[in-house]
């Protein structure tokens, strides 16, 4: 926390070892067509923004002596799955697997089933 406390909780919210980047609140898109950047019509602008703020974060993490599994990591994924939550760009809802068992509930009969 003290390391990214800079980027908390604008980009980032770390939790224990998982560290999500928040993505730009816009993709963009007007009629279809997203704006890139002026000094690349090939990239657009929201996945430049995002690809900033993940390098400012991971340098913060790589002079403060961080490290990363490249294994386990997922870089500008369209959705992760962070405490039980599915986060993309419309923002967090549950997962299904953690819900389940509310929507699987059956009536109560008696007090040892409450």
């Amino acid at each position: 926390m003290e390391i990214l406390k800079q980027e908390i909780p604008e980009y980032t919210i770390p939790y224990i070892d998982d560290v999500p980047v928040r993505g730009p609140a816009s993709c963009y898109e007007k009629d279809g067509v997203y704006e890139t950047i002026p000094e690349n019509e090939g990239i657009r602008r929201f996945i430049w923004e995002h690809v900033q703020n993940v390098n400012r974060i991971l340098q913060r993490m790589k002079y403060s002596g961080g490290t990363f599994s490249g294994k386990k990591s997922l870089v500008c994924t369209e959705e992760i799955e962070v405490l039980g939550h599915t986060c993309g760009f419309e923002g967090q809802i549950p997962s299904e697997d953690k819900i389940g068992a509310i929507m699987n509930w059956t009536v109560c009969k008696d007090l040892q089933d409450i």
